[in-house]
């Protein structure tokens, strides 16, 4: 382990971060509110962080090791010190809420321990959901596409992008960081206009954007969209939630000329569609004529929370802890699934699934024909076996974290149903979940190990487990004998 490349990289990281600060500072100043002097002191201490990691560091090529390390501090950095301003402005009582609200962020959660928020100050506001922003295509990779002197390697690229199979849509890793970014601001942008159309104000509709685009789900009304009453604002929000749950790729390739051919070829895309249609439809039988008097309303309640917990955005237009245990259950599946490999969403991964479910059906085939010769295929290609084997042991620890957090949490007296939805929640990085902290509740009431728990899972979910969990293996701390360059 290079623990001098891994501090010049996080300098750089962390100078980038104090400029972003500036940002919520001067949403302050314009509503002239006395929010600005705390993300000045973030910003600066952020800043001497960088530039002592920075001198202290050098730059060098690194490999998957270093990689694990720089995606996983750097993104512990960004909670802790992204977190400071709201403990410093006094919106938060303690580091450990400040920390699990910035880790929410930026982690796309979506889940506050504000009981109201109404009430802050338009620079937090903002800044929590600027955080989902950058956390939804991620932090690392906006700084590789506007940080011309900060070379990395496609390794450090690869930890921090979701799904099992990377595609990198430029030769060039800063090339493909800058075309993923333009995509996703210009989608961005024009969900801010729409909004606005819509009669949302202009704050509400840059916040509730940028929460959208990056599936994180944080709000400026207490009680969501719910608060809005507007089909036109959530058939429009719904609309860019399904699209940032799609693989940003699909998007380069239609741009570049192959037409809609892209999609239908897509096994994820299709089944990924599939899945919030059949969800859908089967919410929407379940709560009409009770939760809903009208076949409308049913299906535009459904479709909405439908797509609302597949991207794990965590928005909400109904307190659907309510409805029918079938439509809860439902629901709570969809937490686990989450969106495409390559978009913003997080959960296992469509691709994930259906990779799953083609090996599984293959082993039932090996039963009845054991000497057949049958690959598991996807979009037309044979999938590496190493890459079968990635995928079902990232399930399998996924599953285990989810029943060991699950624990964990009942011991601080949780009831069953909001444990294990917290736990869910958090690792999936979907917000909300049922019970206690459903669409009407927060996180506010845990103790403060509770949520130290549950920030550490957000972190597992967000970078996909292995960059994380590997961090605790004494083989990735010891010096190689011999320094191998990353390719």
């Amino acid at each position: 382990m290079n623990i001098r490349t891994i501090a010049h990289v996080l300098g750089i990281l962390l100078l980038f971060l104090s400029v972003t600060m500036l940002l919520p500072a001067l949403i302050a100043l314009l509503y002239q509110e006395p929010g600005a002097p705390p993300f000045y002191t973030a910003a600066l201490l952020s800043a001497l962080l960088g530039l002592i990691l920075r001198h202290y560091g050098e730059s060098a090529f690194f490999s998957h090791r270093e990689a694990f390390a720089v995606v996983t501090f750097s993104w512990l950095s960004v909670a802790v010190l992204g977190g400071l301003p709201f403990y410093l402005g006094g919106s938060l009582p303690t580091i450990i809420d400040s920390t699990f609200e910035a880790m929410s962020g930026i982690t796309t959660m979506g889940g506050t321990v504000y009981s109201a928020v109404e009430g802050i100050p338009h620079a937090y506001l903002f800044w929590r959901s600027f955080l989902n922003w950058i956390g939804g295509m991620g932090f690392i990779v906006l700084a590789i596409a506007v940080l011309p002197k900060l070379h990395v390697s496609s390794r450090l690229f690869q930890a921090e992008v979701p799904g099992p199979v990377n595609d990198r849509i430029q030769p060039r890793i800063k090339q493909t960081a800058s075309v993923l970014w333009v995509i996703y601001a210009v989608m961005t942008l024009l969900l801010i206009l729409l909004l606005r159309v819509g009669g949302m104000s202009a704050f509400d509709a840059i916040n509730h954007a940028l929460s959208a685009m990056g599936t994180g789900g944080f709000s400026t009304r207490n009680l969501s969209l719910e608060s809005f009453q507007s089909p036109y604002v959530e058939t429009v929000i719904t609309i860019f939630m399904f699209l940032a749950g799609i693989n940003f790729s699909l998007y380069f390739a239609y741009l570049r000329g192959r037409s809609w051919r892209t999609f239908r070829q897509s096994t994820e895309f299709k089944t990924y569609l599939g899945i919030i249609a059949a969800a859908t439809l089967l919410i929407t039988f379940n709560i009409w004529g009770s939760f809903a008097q009208s076949w409308w309303q049913a299906l535009r309640l459904s479709g909405f929370q439908t797509v609302a917990i597949m991207t794990t955005t965590g928005f909400s237009t109904a307190n659907y802890d309510l409805w029918p245990a079938f439509s809860r259950a439902i629901l709570f599946i969809l937490i686990f699934i989450g969106g495409c490999a390559g978009s913003t969403s997080g959960g296992m991964k469509v691709v994930r699934i259906v990779l799953c479910c083609k090996y599984i059906y293959r082993e039932l085939i090996r039963q009845i024909h054991p000497r057949a010769v049958r690959y598991v295929t996807l979009d037309g290609r044979v999938v590496d076996e190493k890459v079968i084997h990635s995928v079902l042991g990232f399930m399998l620890i996924y599953v285990v974290v989810f029943i060991i957090g699950t624990l964990m949490l009942t011991v601080f007296n949780l009831d069953l149903v909001s444990a294990a939805s917290s736990a869910a929640a958090a690792l999936s990085n979907v917000g909300p979940g049922f019970g206690s902290v459903g669409p009407h509740g927060n996180y506010s009431f845990l103790p403060g190990a509770a949520k130290a728990l549950l920030s550490l899972m957000m972190l597992i979910g967000r970078l996909e487990i292995y960059s994380v969990l590997t961090l605790f293996l004494p083989q990735l701390w010891r010096q190689r004998t011999q320094p191998r360059a990353d390719l």
